[in-house]
């Protein structure tokens, strides 16, 4: 697969990813395993997501040079957190509220006292939460989310759970059972999704190695959508080994609208 393997990759570098390995993550894959990164001279140990760190810190701590996060990174830059942007890979947050068709919750309004499964850690569903207080709505938060979420949500154990519009809603689709979903981005918090991001440190003392590492990425994802199904296979068999091929081709489409 490597497309320059006779150059050496002098720079080792890591990337903490925000979640565990999925067609979320294909150009970063395809950069590597197509050797972009090679290329530009760099040697890429890509790590998924460890819940019990914060993946944010784990960049700003020099654990890792970069990392991806969402428009939580804002509120970080907001309290002074030396947080430098690369590249805001995902123009739209992916997201949603997930609820079953037959319980007719439309809307954001239509939360108030629901039942609702949240994340275990606010960050991870800063623009749901920045909708609830724009709008001023207050459901009944619950936490964690598990791998049960969607037996939850089948059982009427709860109303509403939090999830991906490129993950969860596939489990549904492939039992038949109806959705409504509500985009915060329908309500004026159309925030950033994925972001590539580095440290002030990392950015100031190699800056040269920031541009190769976005320029790398950005034909990464460049291939990972022109060759869809390519892809999709390599990350099943070599990455994300736990989901289906059809999970991640569904994964694809959902994702390519965000980009």
């Amino acid at each position: 697969m490597l497309l320059y393997s006779n150059l050496a990759a002098s720079e080792k570098v890591k990337l903490q990813l925000k979640w565990k390995h999925q067609f979320q993550f294909a150009g970063y894959y395809m950069a590597k395993e197509l050797g972009y990164y090679e290329a530009e001279g760099l040697d890429v140990t890509i790590v998924e997501r460890d819940l019990h760190q914060n993946n944010i810190y784990q960049v700003l701590n020099g654990d890792a040079q970069y990392g991806i996060a969402d428009a939580v990174l804002m509120l970080y830059m907001a309290r002074g957190e030396n947080i430098v942007i690369v590249a805001p890979i995902f123009q739209h947050s992916p997201n949603v509220l997930l609820s079953l068709k037959e319980k007719n919750i439309t809307s954001p309004y239509d939360l108030n006292d629901k039942k609702m499964l949240f994340y275990p850690k606010d960050s991870d569903g800063f623009g749901i939460l920045a909708m609830f207080h724009t709008l001023g709505v207050s459901p009944k938060i619950l936490r964690p989310k598990s791998d049960k979420d969607m037996l939850a949500l089948l059982n009427q154990d709860i109303e509403v759970t939090s999830g991906y519009i490129s993950n969860e809603p596939f489990y549904y689709k492939e039992r038949g059972v109806e959705l409504n979903i509500i985009y915060p981005g329908n309500y004026g918090l159309d925030l950033y999704g994925d972001t590539l991001f580095t440290s002030l440190k990392e950015a100031q003392e190699h800056p040269e190695r920031v541009e190769r590492f976005k320029r790398a990425t950005i034909k990464g994802w460049e291939y990972a959508f022109t060759h869809k199904e390519e892809s999709a296979k390599l990350i099943h068999e070599k990455y994300a080994t736990n989901k289906s091929y059809k999970h991640l081709i569904y994964e694809v489409e959902a994702i390519e609208e965000l980009i």
